[in-house]
């Protein structure tokens, strides 16, 4: 069966849209209807795009971070390239909706659909440290060495509010 193709522009508003939502009012509050609305387009389109609203929050959240981090750089330079990803995503987690939003979905651990999504988002995101690590660090567990590498900085994030500027540098120098 063939249909009208989905229109990517509109899917980048509507995940734009539902990140911002979430985190201005957080998850429960984010209604389907007002994503729709603000990008002018129907409740319809939106699930037709994901089934629930729980993946579409967590389709936001992975949206928002691979805007950060495209893919793994390949500069050469093992900790630059760590570096310039850390960097890009603790700049999201500060500058952007994405912070806001990340709190706000992090309270929410009672949903166990959204706790999976969310879980798997984090997963496809990870892969971007991974494969850096893969090429230059391959006797690290990368799985272990991510964490090391983020949970500093989430701790910061989310006992403070934000994540240092040089923070990147400082924990990829102290573990390398």
């Amino acid at each position: 069966m063939s249909g009208r193709p989905v229109d990517a522009d509109l899917s980048a508003r509507i995940l734009t849209e539902s990140l911002r939502l979430i985190a201005d009012a957080g998850f429960h509050s984010m209604k389907v209807e007002d994503v729709a609305v603000a990008c002018g387009t129907s409740k319809q389109a939106v699930y037709r795009r994901w089934r629930s609203k729980q993946e579409l929050a967590a389709e936001a959240v992975l949206f928002a971070l691979e805007q950060a981090n495209p893919e793994a750089p390949d500069s050469g330079d093992f900790r630059a390239d760590l570096i310039a990803v850390l960097n890009n995503a603790f700049l999201s987690w500060n500058d952007t909706p994405l912070g806001n939003a990340i709190r706000a979905l992090l309270a929410e651990r009672q949903d166990p659909d959204l706790v999976l999504c969310l879980q798997q988002a984090d997963q496809a995101r990870r892969n971007v440290l991974r494969v850096i690590l893969r090429q230059h660090a391959p006797k690290r567990d990368p799985e272990l060495t991510i964490d090391l590498l983020l949970g500093g900085a989430w701790l910061r994030f989310l006992r403070e509010g934000s994540v240092p500027r040089g923070y990147a540098k400082r924990v990829v120098n102290s573990l390398f």
